[in-house]
């Protein structure tokens, strides 16, 4: 018995290790850009899926045979073959799917919990930012990855020191009053894009929106102060309230309440209501495009531009030819709109399989936990729409593992008739 425990204990601490990771090369600065770390994750999770004894499932064959397609087409219609990019696409890719099949049916489970811990550390350095705006620059020596250069838009200098659990960025000429909560991630709207992630998974794992876990997760979105994640976390609660069988009476209360309330927020918080309104304003000059102002909307436009006479299949993953003249020309090569920048790197093909499958996946989380109305899987299509217009989040390999769920979360039929009889 104490064996069969010791060896549970060391499955969890690997699991847990292997999720770590996965994020860490995610979105942390100090892992994703570091080829030898991106490769150990891969060579680590490829043996602990092998030792497990799983096996490579047809559904995530599928997914890579299409991919494949598409990227191979791309070679062959720009005549250019980035080897190196192929590889670190396909070992960021396989990563994430040995890291989901090697945990099984508890990584939602796991995921949550590794969230909430990077919320708690994350808020202890968010308070200590706020009364001490110089802190970050006391923690320089512990740095694995610094950055330091002149925001474009504000032209004020910023710092940023990349830890394994937090990202300090320090500002010192700038008279902010409060300052982001961005975690071990870039920015602050990455943090909130993850953590929306996590309450949106939560919730299909439990079925309750107001619970402990929860409420810690949306604590950490409101202190991230970031316009998308704020939206989505209202989106989350509305859908939540429809797609809920419970409480009918205080549902048709509380809709209208939530209605309200994300009404006023949008109208009168500067960074909600004002901040899209000034962007849109931004992105109704045409000629935009061309400078390299930087915006959502705007990089939303250029993006359609980019995908003219490519709507098919994509312009690829490589910035050779990701980009477009106009874009090398302006020296502005870089994307803010995770939701143009996906259906411009594959297509309109797999842009549309990429939400199919993120539907099927969904819909396999709430049909094995049976905690929530299907229709919930329509709504979070939706709130991954919104999300993705924050971040180029399907440049990173977590992302990815939100089409292959259908891979570890299998309704068995005979089980869920024994748990009603």
């Amino acid at each position: 018995m104490f064996k069969t425990l010791k060896m549970t204990s060391n499955s969890n601490a690997i699991d847990y290790i292997l999720i770590y990771l996965l994020l860490a090369i995610s979105g942390n600065h100090a892992f994703d850009e570091n080829n030898v770390i991106i490769f150990g994750t891969f060579i680590f999770s490829s043996i602990v899926f092998f030792f497990r004894k799983k096996t490579i499932d047809i559904f995530f064959l599928a997914l890579v045979f299409i991919v494949t397609f598409i990227l191979f087409a791309q070679t062959l219609i720009f005549d250019f073959f980035p080897v190196v990019t192929f590889l670190g696409f396909y070992v960021r890719l396989f990563a994430a799917y040995f890291i989901l099949k090697s945990i099984g049916v508890t990584f939602i489970e796991k995921f949550v919990k590794v969230m909430l811990f990077l919320v708690v550390v994350s808020l202890i350095f968010f308070v200590l930012l706020n009364i001490i705006p110089s802190f970050p620059s006391y923690m320089k020596p512990f740095a694995l990855k610094s950055m330091e250069y002149v925001e474009p838009s504000t032209n004020y200098f910023v710092a940023s020191y990349y830890t394994p659990l937090f990202t300090f960025r320090y500002m010192p000429y700038n008279p902010i009053d409060f300052v982001r909560n961005p975690g071990m991630f870039w920015e602050a709207g990455a943090f909130g894009g993850y953590l929306s992630v996590a309450l949106i998974l939560n919730i299909m794992r439990t079925g309750v929106f107001l619970q402990k876990q929860n409420i810690l997760l949306i604590v950490g979105i409101l202190s991230t102060a970031s316009t998308t994640s704020f939206v989505v976390l209202m989106a989350i609660s509305f859908f939540y309230l429809l797609a809920s069988s419970k409480y009918k009476l205080l549902k048709t209360v509380l809709l209208p309440i939530v209605s309200i309330l994300g009404f006023f927020m949008f109208t009168y918080l500067d960074f909600l209501g004002a901040k899209i309104e000034d962007k849109l304003r931004l992105a109704e000059d045409p000629s935009v495009v061309y400078t390299t102002t930087s915006s959502r909307f705007v990089d939303a436009l250029r993006d359609m531009e980019a995908l003219k006479d490519h709507e098919l299949l994509g312009r690829g993953i490589n910035k050779e030819t990701r980009f477009t003249k106009t874009d090398k020309q302006s020296g502005y090569n870089i994307r803010t709109n995770g939701f143009t920048d996906h259906l411009v790197r594959f297509g309109i093909i797999f842009f549309i399989i990429t939400f199919i499958l993120m539907y099927y996946s969904f819909d396999s989380i709430i049909r094995y936990y049976s905690n929530m109305s299907r229709l919930f899987s329509v709504y979070v299509i939706l709130l991954l729409g919104l999300i993705l217009q924050s971040e180029t989040y399907f440049i990173y390999p977590f992302f990815w593992i939100l089409l292959m769920f259908p891979s570890v979360y299998k309704v068995d039929l005979n089980n869920k008739i024994r748990k009603y009889l």
